[in-house]
């Protein structure tokens, strides 16, 4: 296998992947993105969505992969989801994802 020393376009948030909007793109959720798909990645063994992202040409992000659910704790599977929100202004914040993870859970 050969080595890149670019980027990984698979955990470029879609909004800058594709520059949608008017020109203009916030980066403030891109890490949000970056740590679901690491997360996913850690989970599950490979990439959240059944098409890289760097290969789709329509530009719509493609569905996420199927995968049981089972043995994953509900409140890290919900922070994941948040965090890979096609929407940046439906994706949640870096230091949302911390305190969910972090917040004490019942006995």
């Amino acid at each position: 296998e050969g080595t890149s020393l670019g980027p990984d376009l698979n955990r470029i948030a879609p909004e800058i992947l594709w520059r949608k909007g008017s020109g203009h793109v916030s980066f403030a959720k891109q890490p949000s993105f970056a740590l679901g798909v690491l997360m996913h990645e850690i989970y599950f063994g490979d990439l959240p969505f059944v098409t890289e992202l760097s290969t789709v040409t329509n530009k719509q992000v493609p569905d996420r992969k199927a995968h049981s659910r089972m043995g994953i704790e509900p409140e890290v599977m919900n922070v994941m989801d948040g965090l890979l929100c096609a929407d940046p202004s439906e994706r949640i914040s870096l230091e949302n994802a911390l305190s969910q993870l972090m917040s004490p859970r019942g006995p």
